[in-house]
């Protein structure tokens, strides 16, 4: 979730929904407002996030008032906002940029990680320039990788000690560990 909190650790608030998977906050432009990516937590359990072909919304509050206003719409994945103008926000999309109030989408391409400039002018970002052949070695060594094809998905993770449970998908546990005979 979101929080805000003072420079000295006290007044400790949530600003997103305990009900919402909710990342990515920056400040506004006059510092009153915090805007961030939300989705619901359906979306973590279904991989809509982690493979960008899930819906998220960029969501941004007042921070006097605690009202929320949802700035975008669609049922694309838009994460890492940052407000540029007063009355603009760029995010990433899984096609590129995009900004609120546009006409037409913003640059096509992948921008990982961006950072944007504190006026909001320019943005630095994280972007794979190795080659697959180089790749594969780093990714299997580390344990995590995903792939995306037409209608499959798939993701590896390296787990210690096997520590997984499904609880927070709503999957029940079993109880019992025999296979029916």
């Amino acid at each position: 979730g979101v929080f805000v909190v003072r420079a000295d650790g006290t007044r400790l608030r949530r600003i997103s929904a305990a009900t919402e998977v909710a990342g990515g906050p920056a400040w506004s432009t006059d510092g009153a407002k915090l805007v961030f990516h939300s989705a619901e937590l359906a979306q973590v359990c279904k991989g809509g996030l982690m493979f960008a072909n899930g819906t998220s919304q960029i969501a941004m509050v007042d921070l006097a008032t605690g009202n929320r206003t949802v700035v975008t719409s669609g049922s694309s994945v838009k994460l890492f906002p940052k407000p540029i103008a007063a009355t603009t926000i760029g995010y990433v999309t899984s096609r590129g940029l995009a900004f609120t109030g546009a006409a037409a989408p913003g640059p096509a391409g992948q921008y990982g990680r961006p950072s944007w400039s504190p006026a909001g002018e320019a943005m630095a970002f994280l972007r794979g320039e190795r080659e697959e052949k180089q790749f594969i070695g780093f990714r299997l060594k580390q344990g995590v990788y995903g792939q995306r094809q037409p209608a499959r998905q798939m993701i590896r993770v390296k787990l210690p000690l096997g520590g997984v449970t499904a609880d927070p998908c709503g999957v029940p546990r079993s109880r019992s560990t025999s296979v029916p005979s």
